[in-house]
């Protein structure tokens, strides 16, 4: 609404030169004692329409540079087989599965019945989930093409089906980083008041005896803009020290001098910033250890473009850590930052000490719930609508979903299996994780699929608990949880200062 309104009074000034239109609106509508400021107001707003009518056509511009695809990552054949055998492994029902995947493109993504998928859909999908790739450069390359065939052969085979030849045009499916980026435009106001609340934030972290960190040479992202002048710069001219350049910002707390706790927590927060922690972060710091506060700036609407990949953030994770003399920490993080506790584990389980994720997005991510619901879903209930909005149509945040989410990378299988020969049976006496793993799921959750997850995880030993009545985040509201949620870590950080559980050898 507010960008017509900047650009019809724009059209209207340079028409006729004149603000009397705003003069007009102000002596009708402000009260007496207030007129002799008419002029000044009647001048900041002139120039407020105005920013607002330049940093519309700005985000025009970002949204047409921001759809070019990212470059695909290519996995090895081994790495393709393993991730191949550990959804088949994990997949109940293949043609709700398959349906998941796949909609009607008549407007309204209506999904596919399973006898309306062919064989040409699903290599379409294939060719995307395994090599980030359209189908025809994938089948381009023999070797991918025969690999292509026997994983659609295969699936045939394994679950009992047959998918006729061909390909139905009319069915589409859902492929993140090669599909649009698709955002909503929110006005110049929106940004400068969530900036604002940005530094309450920071000054509640500085007041809580936090202290912001860079790692050595690294971008600082924070201040008035949620970004220094020099990542500005740095993203205009880009040259060959941007690979060499740091990109994890993080606050951290050291312990009080007479504190016997030693392993720390990190802290990761979800799709909007830190914003929405601060009760949690507070909680956390009365444990009265350590504390790390990695922030992810390019999912806080922060209208940062700069994103890390999975190894640089791993590894200047890890670097932190060693900045600060410890050598491996509990990680404590939230819907999207549970990605970056998948990714610890995966690629530096010797960090982990433990982890306790709410709201995770990292199992069976190979079922289309998370992708469906954040990027496809028409939002329909109010929370929807709040998520639609506020989250998966904000530029930088659909940028990030859409070309730098990897959901091979992030999803974390708590029983891995590279054959045909599925994993074996989990004692209910044995531990599945190297690390402590505890879970808790919101039952109505309008993101995750809740109830399959906790039924995964409880069959695989590990400790699920679901939040009953509660949504997406809604935790966060809930003193009872949040209390539940920081006395579990208190535990596995108790559990990690025992003398057989600390240190590592590399």
């Amino acid at each position: 609404l507010i960008a017509p309104i900047a650009i019809s009074y724009l059209v209207y000034y340079v028409w006729t030169g004149e603000t009397a239109v705003i003069h007009h609106v102000l002596s009708n509508s402000t009260p007496a004692s207030v007129t002799t400021h008419i002029p000044l107001l009647t001048s900041l707003i002139h120039y407020w329409l105005a920013a607002e009518v330049i940093f519309f056509f700005n985000f025009w511009n970002n949204r047409r540079i921001l759809q070019r695809t990212s470059p695909p990552i290519t996995t090895s054949k081994a790495e393709r087989t393993q991730l191949y055998w550990n959804c088949v492994h994990t997949i109940q029902d293949v043609e709700e599965w398959f349906c998941g995947w796949f909609y009607i493109d008549d407007g309204n993504n209506t999904r596919a019945t399973f006898d309306q998928i062919r064989k040409g859909n699903v290599e379409t999908w294939f060719a995307w989930a395994f090599w980030s790739r359209p189908l025809e450069i994938v089948k381009s390359k023999r070797t991918w093409s025969n690999e292509l065939a026997w994983m659609v052969k295969t699936a045939e085979t394994h679950f009992g089906v047959h998918f006729e030849d061909g390909i139905s045009p009319e069915i589409k499916c859902i492929r993140l980083s090669l599909d649009p980026v698709n955002a909503i435009h929110r006005p110049l106001i929106f940004y400068v008041i969530i900036y604002m609340a940005t530094m309450i934030v920071n000054l509640f972290l500085r007041l809580q005896g936090y202290q912001r960190c860079n790692l050595p040479y690294s971008l600082s992202w924070g201040g008035v803009f949620g970004f220094d002048p020099a990542m500005l710069w740095k993203s205009i001219w880009r040259d060959q020290t941007d690979d060499a350049m740091k990109k994890v910002v993080y606050w951290y707390k050291a312990p009080p001098p007479t504190s016997t706790r030693e392993t720390p927590i990190v802290f990761i927060h979800g799709i909007g910033g830190m914003l929405f922690y601060s009760d949690i972060i507070r909680r956390l710091t009365a444990l009265d250890r350590p504390i790390f506060c990695v922030e992810l700036p390019y999912v806080s609407m922060h209208q940062v473009e700069v994103v890390p990949t999975t190894t640089e953030t791993v590894n200047e994770i890890s670097e932190m850590l060693d900045h600060h003399g410890y050598k491996k920490a509990v990680f404590v993080s939230h819907s999207l930052g549970t990605a970056v506790s998948s990714w610890m584990m995966q690629q530096a389980p010797k960090r982990v000490a433990g982890v306790v994720m709410v709201d995770p997005i990292v199992f069976l991510l190979h079922y289309h719930s998370i992708a469906y619901n954040f990027v496809h879903r028409s939002p329909k209930r109010f929370m929807e609508h709040i998520v639609f909005y506020f989250a998966s149509r904000e530029l930088h945040i659909s940028h990030y979903i859409s070309r730098h989410f990897q959901w091979f990378q992030t999803a974390h299988f708590v029983r891995a299996s590279s054959t045909s020969r599925p994993p074996s049976p989990v004692s209910k006496r044995s531990s599945t994780a190297t690390a402590p793993l505890s879970v808790f799921l919101s039952e109505s959750d309008n993101l995750v699929d809740s109830p399959r997850i906790h039924k995964y995880l409880l069959d695989n030993n590990v400790d699920s608990r679901i939040m009953p009545g509660l949504e997406h985040a809604s935790f966060l509201l809930k003193p009872t949880w949040l209390r539940a949620i920081v006395d579990q870590v208190s535990l596995i950080c108790a559990s990690a200062d025992l003398p057989s559980d600390s240190g590592y050898t590399s």
